[in-house]
C-alpha cells in the first residue's frame, strides 16, 4: 500500500509538471499558443445572430478576460491564424476548455469575405460525432493557408477559452500522453478505493465506508470535469451525463461532510447534526434544483456550496485547541481537499486564465491535491487502525487476566460447592433410606386398603341388593320401613334434589325479577339478574317444617302407603319425634290429599306425585 502511494504521488507529479515542459520551445516542437493579441471578442445578448450578422460587427481586443465572466453573454471570438505559426502542414485548433455548452465554428480562407461553417456542438455531444475524439474540442486546418476563425460559443461558467495549434504528429503525441496518463491515474484511483471498500468489509467501520464513497465522489466529479465520463463510460446515457454534470458537486461535498463528522464523531457533543446536515442537504438540493440554472451560476460559484465548509474548518480549530489535537495527516489531508474545492470553484470563474496561460496549473493541480489527499487520510487511517488494534489487543490481554482471575475464583467456588454437594448427596443418601422405609410402609398400608376396598365392594354389592329390593317394594306398593327408607334417601340433601326436580322441573324463574338464569348454592338458587336467592322448600309443604326433611318425606310416604288410616302414636316411635308434631304433618299431607283429590288419590303407583302437589302450598 504504502509503494502504491509512494507510486502514484511521483505520477502525479509528473502529471503536473509535464505540460509546461511540454510547453517550452512550443513553435519548434510544433505548438503555438495564441496570444491575446490575435483574439477579438465581442459580446452579443441576442441568441438569433448569425455569422452573416456578426462578421461585420466590431470585435474588440481590450480587456478580454474581463469581457467573459458573465455567463448571461453570447461570446464571439475572432482568431487570425497564420501558416507560420507551425512549420507542419497538417494543423489541428484546439480550445482548452471542456465546460463549454455549446460551440459554432466558421473558418474563412479568402480575408473573411466568406465562412464555411465547420460544425455546432454543445456539452451533451457525444463524442463520436465531434471532429476528433478528444475531450477538448478540435478542428482540423487546411495546409499552409492563413485562416480567420469565428468560434460563436456560450458557457455558463468557467475561466476563459485557451486556443493552441499543433502540428497533427504533435497533438497526436500530447493527446497519447494525456490519456495514457490519465488512464493510469484513474485505474490507480480505482485501485485505492477498491483497497477501501474491501476494508470497509474488514473493519466494518461507518466512517471507513464514508471515506470511500468519498473516494468514489471524488472519481465521478473528476470523470465530468475532463468530460472522460461521457466519453469512455456513459456515453450512450445523455440524461445521466446531465444529472451527474449537476449534482456531483453535491454528492462530493455530502460524502465529504459525512466522512468528517463520523471520524471525529460529532454527534456526540453536537446532538442534532444530523438533523442540521439533514436540513442543508434538503436546502442544497432545493437551491441546486430552482436556483442554479445554466443562465445564472453553478453550484461551485454558490456561497451556499462553502457554508459548511467554513463551518468544519471552524470547528476542527475547536477542536484541536480545546478537546483533542488531530492527527497531522488527517489535517494534511484535510487541508488539500480544502484546495481541491477551492481550485474547482476558481475554476468555474476567470481567474484561471490569469494565473497560467495553458490553465494546466490550475486545471490539474487538483489532481495533485487530491493524491496528496489520499495518502495523508489513508495514513491517517492505517495509523487510526493500528491504535484501534493495539487497544483492542491490550483490551484483550485485560480480558484474558480477567479470565485467568476469573478461572481461579470460580475453581475455588467449585471446590466449595464440590464439597456442598458431597454433604448435600450424604444428607440425601439418607433421606432416601427414610423414603424407602416410607415407601415400604406406603405399600403395607395400599395392601391394606386394597383389602378393605374389596370387603367394602362386597357391602356394596350387598347394599345395591337392598337397593333393588326398596325399588321394587316402591313400585309394587309394598310397605317400607324407616330404616329401609333411609336407605334410599340418606340424607336431606337428596330431599331437597328431589324437591327441586320437581319445583323447577319446567324452567327456572325468579320470583323477583322473573329471570331464568342461575347459580346454585347451599342455600338455593341465586339469581345471575338480581341475586335474589330462593330455597327448594319455599312455597312448598316442607317450608316451616321443624324436623329433618327425611322424616318429613317419611311421613308424606307413610300416610300415602296406608291410604289415610295412620296410626300416629306408632309412627311418632319409629321416627323418634313427637306425637303432637307428627300429627300436625300428617293432617296438613291429609289436607294437601283432599285439596289435589283430581290430581292425585291413594290409589296411585308414585308416592312422589304427593310431593309436587305441595309445591305452593299456604
Amino acid at each position: 500500500m504504502q509503494f502504491l502511494l509512494s507510486f502514484l504521488l511521483t505520477l502525479s507529479c509528473y502529471f503536473f509538471f509535464f505540460d509546461y515542459a511540454y510547453s517550452m520551445d512550443q513553435k519548434h516542437r510544433g505548438e503555438f499558443l495564441i496570444p491575446i493579441d490575435r483574439i477579438t471578442h465581442y459580446s452579443s445578448q441576442n441568441p438569433n445572430e448569425g455569422i452573416e450578422d456578426v462578421k461585420s460587427k466590431e470585435f474588440s481586443k481590450s480587456s478580454y478576460y474581463e469581457k467573459i465572466k458573465k455567463g448571461s453573454e453570447i461570446h464571439w471570438v475572432k482568431i487570425n491564424i497564420k501558416a507560420e505559426d507551425s512549420k507542419s502542414k497538417k494543423r489541428v485548433l484546439e480550445l482548452m476548455a471542456s465546460n463549454i455548452d455549446s460551440i459554432s465554428v466558421y473558418f474563412s480562407y479568402d480575408n473573411e469575405q466568406n465562412y464555411e461553417w465547420i460544425g455546432t456542438y454543445t456539452k451533451y455531444t457525444q463524442f463520436k460525432e465531434r471532429p476528433r475524439d478528444h475531450k477538448n474540442f478540435t478542428f482540423d486546418i487546411k495546409d499552409n493557408a492563413d485562416v480567420t476563425v469565428i468560434i460563436r460559443y456560450y458557457k455558463s461558467y468557467g475561466r476563459t477559452l485557451i486556443y493552441k495549434i499543433r502540428s497533427e504528429n504533435v497533438f497526436n503525441a500530447y493527446s497519447n500522453k494525456e490519456y495514457c496518463i490519465l488512464g493510469i491515474f484513474y485505474g490507480l484511483f480505482s485501485m485505492i478505493l477498491l483497497y477501501n471498500f474491501l476494508m470497509v468489509t474488514y473493519f466494518k467501520e461507518k466512517f471507513y465506508f464514508y471515506y470511500s464513497l468519498f473516494l468514489l465522489s471524488f472519481i465521478i466529479t473528476s470523470l465530468v470535469r475532463d468530460r472522460l465520463g461521457y466519453q469512455y463510460i456513459w456515453y450512450s446515457f445523455e440524461s445521466l451525463n446531465i444529472y451527474l454534470i449537476n449534482w456531483s458537486p453535491i454528492l462530493l461535498l455530502v460524502t465529504f461532510i459525512l466522512f468528517i463528522k463520523s471520524y471525529i464523531k460529532i454527534e456526540k457533543r453536537l446532538k442534532r447534526i444530523k438533523l442540521y446536515f439533514f436540513l442543508y442537504v434538503i436546502v442544497l438540493c432545493l437551491w441546486n434544483n430552482f436556483v442554479i440554472t445554466p443562465q445564472h451560476l453553478v453550484i461551485w460559484n454558490s456561497l451556499l456550496f462553502y457554508i459548511p465548509l467554513i463551518a468544519i474548518f471552524l470547528y476542527l480549530v475547536y477542536w484541536s485547541v480545546f478537546v483533542n489535537s488531530l492527527d497531522r495527516y488527517f489535517c494534511i489531508g484535510l487541508f488539500f481537499v480544502m484546495c481541491s474545492f477551492y481550485i474547482l470553484g476558481t475554476e468555474s470563474n476567470s481567474f484561471s486564465g490569469v494565473i497560467n496561460e495553458s490553465g494546466i496549473i490550475n486545471h490539474y493541480s487538483s489532481y495533485l491535491c487530491i493524491v496528496i489527499m489520499i495518502i495523508s487520510f489513508s495514513i491517517s487511517l492505517f495509523k487510526k487502525f493500528n491504535t484501534i488494534k493495539v487497544q483492542e489487543q491490550k483490551v484483550q490481554e485485560d480480558l484474558i487476566i480477567f479470565l485467568k482471575e476469573k478461572e481461579q475464583t470460580i475453581s475455588q467456588e467449585v471446590e466449595v460447592r464440590t464439597q456442598e454437594i458431597e454433604e448435600q448427596k450424604q444428607i440425601i443418601v439418607k433421606k432416601n433410606e427414610s423414603l424407602e422405609n416410607a415407601i415400604q410402609q406406603v405399600f403395607h398400608q395400599a395392601e391394606e386398603i386394597r383389602r378393605i376396598n374389596n370387603l367394602l365392594t362386597e357391602k356394596n354389592k350387598l347394599l345395591e341388593a337392598d337397593n333393588v329390593d326398596i325399588k321394587e317394594k316402591m313400585s309394587s306398593g309394598s310397605y317400607m320401613s324407616f330404616d329401609d327408607f333411609k336407605k334410599l334417601y340418606p340424607q336431606d340433601e337428596n330431599c331437597r334434589q328431589l324437591v327441586a326436580s320437581l319445583k323447577w322441573e319446567n324452567k327456572y324463574q325468579c320470583p323477583k325479577c322473573s329471570g331464568h338464569f342461575f347459580t346454585n348454592s347451599d342455600k338455593g338458587r341465586r339469581c345471575k339478574k338480581c341475586n335474589y336467592i330462593e330455597s327448594e322448600i319455599v312455597n312448598t309443604i316442607f317450608s316451616r317444617v321443624r324436623f329433618p326433611l327425611q322424616k318429613a318425606f317419611y311421613i308424606m310416604y307413610y300416610v300415602f302407603i296406608h291410604k289415610g288410616d295412620v296410626n300416629i302414636k306408632q309412627l311418632s316411635d319409629e321416627i323418634d319425634i313427637r306425637y303432637n308434631t307428627c300429627l300436625s304433618f300428617v293432617r296438613k299431607v291429609k289436607t294437601n290429599i283432599d285439596k289435589h283429590q283430581n290430581e292425585i288419590n291413594y290409589y296411585d303407583d308414585d308416592w312422589k306425585k304427593l310431593i309436587k302437589t305441595t309445591i305452593d302450598f299456604n
